[in-house]
């Protein structure tokens, strides 16, 4: 077991009811040789408080105060103070087991990135979920980011794409200058990792459950997206940048084009939230952003290769122009959410 400093770097936004918890899973690592970096991101509850007072009772963590610029500002905050040979990100609401640094750690070898395994938390309830299982080659994982899982595969992997659950080598991070997108609430992740993937040469896979992801309605996951249009352009813009840049991803084609395809069904059921009577007007709106973006964008063959039925039925309806079918559809879902 190496004694290298282990960054981690928490990203704060309003998570008084569970920073605590989470922070004092990092302290109490197996692993002691940490510096445990805290970013306030303009929290309007007692989050920076708390940062300043579990400062004050162990001296590896030290607390960045910012004004509000999301999560991706946060994280590129503590990347800029990081001094570790190796950084993980956790995420302020979850926890980690009290070895999982210790094992991503003796997992990660000769690789330049580590992963694990985590469990999801929901009112009470642990659920149990892997990513991608064993090691396996960077164009493979690099599809698990794009389409979040893989046709002809068991045990498909989950949302590959996300930064926790992971231990990412500083040195690359610092000599590529990666960062993540800034403006970005969602699959701001997603672009990160899958950058940091094309400075890969090998990734090992930790088979344990050693993260906690807490099902959170607060989280930025369930907000909405004020601007669905910009959001959009921004996202795939960035994801046709790096598929021309980088040889690997000039050859996923199909994943490229169902991600590209998810994008437009996740921000459209962000973009119309909640279904009230402004949402008739948003869909309405959506119908012709869907013509300006992603017209032409995503080829059938994609949506059949990796869509659940749901897609498929929902590339369908757009492909028709069928939209009051479209929106009766995501009302019916967005109820049954509720």
């Amino acid at each position: 077991m190496s004694d290298n400093l282990v960054s981690i770097v928490v990203p704060v936004y309003n998570a008084e009811n569970y920073l605590s918890e989470c922070v004092n899973s990092i302290i109490g690592q197996s692993y002691k040789n940490l510096e445990i970096i805290l970013v306030n991101d303009g929290s309007t509850d007692s989050s920076l408080e708390l940062c300043r007072e579990l400062a004050k009772s162990d001296s590896r963590i030290s607390v960045i105060d910012q004004k509000n610029n999301g999560v991706s500002s946060a994280r590129n905050a503590g990347i800029g103070k990081c001094t570790g040979k190796w950084v993980a990100f956790i995420d302020s609401d979850d926890i980690v087991a009290d070895n999982y640094i210790e094992k991503l750690l003796a997992g990660v070898g000769g690789s330049e990135l580590a992963y694990c395994d985590f469990s999801t938390l929901e009112e009470g309830k642990y659920t149990n979920f892997g990513f991608v299982n064993g090691e396996f080659d960077i164009p493979l994982l690099a599809k698990a980011c794009l389409a979040n899982r893989i046709t002809g595969m068991e045990g498909n992997p989950t949302n590959f794409g996300v930064p926790w659950a992971k231990l990412f080598s500083m040195e690359i991070i610092k000599s590529s200058g990666l960062r993540f997108t800034e403006g970005l609430a969602y699959m701001e992740d997603m672009l990160f990792t899958l950058e940091y993937l094309m400075h890969c040469n090998n990734v090992s896979h930790v088979d344990d459950n050693l993260y906690i992801y807490r099902m959170n309605p607060n989280s930025a996951m369930h907000k909405s997206v004020p601007n669905f249009k910009n959001y959009a352009v921004t996202v795939i813009e960035k994801l046709r940048s790096l598929q021309h840049d980088y040889k690997i991803l000039s050859q996923l084609k199909a994943e490229f084009d169902y991600k590209i395809f998810l994008i437009y069904i996740q921000l459209t059921d962000l973009a119309i939230m909640p279904l009230d009577e402004s949402s008739r007007n948003k869909a309405k709106m959506l119908r012709n952003e869907w013509n300006d973006i992603f017209s032409g964008e995503v080829s059938k063959p994609a949506i059949d290769r990796y869509g659940t039925k749901f897609q498929q039925i929902y590339y369908k309806l757009i492909s028709c122009k069928m939209y009051n079918a479209l929106q009766f559809i995501l009302a019916k879902r967005y109820n049954s959410k509720s």
